[in-house]
């Protein structure tokens, strides 16, 4: 079965090389959109955020906006300092930190509902109507409650489209 995950990682990173970057911009904008945080959009069915220069995304979850990409964004530094494949690790203090966040129950319970909003999102990439990929979340993630750190393991294809130099200045990216 890890040849098949493989297969499917490959092909979906290299499909996405070929697109431009200012799409690649969209998509992420399209991700990540802005947010009434009083009442988040839900999406039950696959639903068409972006279509443009042969691709389309849909998204099946709750709506992410600005502050889950600085999350993810920040995990994705993070990540850059691991062995590929391997857990990144944090404490849920460190990481609040980096998002200039303070750090008290408040803003834990954010980080835990955002990084149930990253898990749970469903998303869905159509290039050029001939191949559809579906990724089942950002990332996974596990919680040791008594140290309050974090072990996450975050989705290859994303992982590797949120590394693509095109986010950097754009997407929110920490350097």
């Amino acid at each position: 079965m890890g040849t098949l995950s493989s297969d499917v990682f490959t092909s979906l990173v290299s499909s996405l090389s070929d697109i431009n970057a200012s799409t690649l911009r969209r998509v992420c904008e399209a991700l990540f959109g802005a947010v009434d945080h009083e009442h988040r959009e839900f999406f039950s069915r696959r639903t068409l955020l972006l279509s443009a220069d042969g691709m389309e995304v849909r998204f099946l979850g709750v709506r992410l906006d600005q502050s889950d990409l600085d999350l993810w964004m920040e995990i994705v530094h993070l990540a850059r300092r691991q062995i590929p494949g391997s857990p990144v690790t944090f404490s849920a203090s460190d990481v609040l930190k980096a998002l200039q966040r303070r750090t008290g129950k408040r803003d834990h319970e954010w980080l835990r509902e955002a990084m149930a909003r990253l898990a749970g999102a469903g998303i869905e990439i159509t290039l050029r109507r001939r191949h559809t990929w579906f990724l089942d979340g950002f990332l996974s993630y596990r919680v040791n409650e008594r140290r309050g750190r974090y072990a996450v393991m975050p989705s290859p294809p994303l992982l590797e489209l949120f590394k693509h130099p095109v986010f950097h200045p754009d997407c929110g990216a920490r350097q």
